[in-house]
């Protein structure tokens, strides 16, 4: 458990259930999408 958080529900969080991989690749995705979109307007 992380201690004093909640989630959405107010439930209390487990860490084992929390964030992992899934929401790290979301974040690792978005962020390659931003750099492919910003070169891809620099060489317009």
């Amino acid at each position: 458990m992380v201690q004093g958080m909640v989630d959405y529900k107010g439930c209390r969080v487990s860490r084992s259930k929390s964030g992992s991989w899934r929401s790290a690749s979301f974040i690792i995705c978005e962020f390659f999408s931003k750099l492919i979109f910003f070169f891809g307007l620099l060489n317009c």
